[in-house]
């Protein structure tokens, strides 16, 4: 089967909010692979960036990719996929 390409939406920690100078107020960061793509102020903008960067992928190069949605405590909260999946046959 061929790699995902892994997306994942999650908050930033205190170092990070740091670093980048917020004003303290929580930020959402999405991810490609481990590595910071962008940073949003809500989780749904960051959700719907991430999903629509996943979709563009497929479409235009056939990139497989999961998006993993995470919350404030760091556990998921749910998961996408975009491309195609395996059947699903018996056995």
């Amino acid at each position: 089967m061929a790699k995902r390409i892994r997306y994942e939406v999650l908050p930033l920690s205190k170092a990070e909010l740091a670093s980048i100078g917020t004003g303290g107020g929580l930020r959402w960061k999405v991810t490609i692979d481990g590595d910071r793509l962008a940073v949003h102020g809500k989780q749904a903008e960051a959700v719907t960036f991430a999903a629509a960067t996943a979709r563009s992928e497929w479409k235009a190069r056939g990139v497989l990719g999961e998006l993993v949605i995470k919350g404030r405590d760091g556990r998921i909260r749910d998961s996408r996929t975009y491309g195609r999946d395996p059947r699903r046959t018996p056995g």
